[in-house]
């Protein structure tokens, strides 16, 4: 867990997709706004998370990417790219504390934007509204 495959966003602002190019040197994707369409190529690598403002999902994502060498009571610096609500791009350094074994907190070294995850049993982020676990197979009766 922790790999970034793509992420896509609805907001008012427009939508968003992104990705890893074919060269894993690039996040690729694209900004639809009312404006028209921005084409995005940021720098990428295995060392860089991607947070999507306040989101407790791409928080998650990091979080787990991030546990094998964050220990609890530790922290650590990263690079990241930012999707701001308003679906702004930018390259930013995040911190990491990891307050407790399933309970960290995520924020912009240079500004005051900030996420706090804490993962339930399953790695999912825990006490969201209206979640609901359901299994992916279930045994009807014959």
């Amino acid at each position: 867990m922790g790999e970034i495959l793509r992420l896509e966003i609805a907001a008012p602002a427009g939508l968003l997709t992104l990705h890893p190019g074919a060269d894993p040197t690039m996040l690729r994707g694209n900004v639809v706004r009312r404006s028209g369409i921005e084409h995005l190529a940021l720098p990428w690598s295995p060392g860089h998370a991607l947070l999507a403002g306040a989101s407790p999902i791409t928080g998650v994502v990091a979080a787990s990417w991030l546990a094998h060498r964050v220990g609890v009571g530790e922290g650590d610096r990263f690079p990241a790219i930012e999707v701001a609500d308003d679906l702004a791009i930018r390259r930013a350094t995040w911190r990491a504390a990891r307050v407790a074994d399933r309970r960290w907190l995520l924020l912009a070294a240079d500004r005051g934007l900030s996420v706090t995850v804490t993962l339930d049993d399953d790695g999912a982020p825990a006490g969201l509204e209206d979640a609901a676990d359901w299994p992916l197979e279930v045994d009807l009766p014959t």
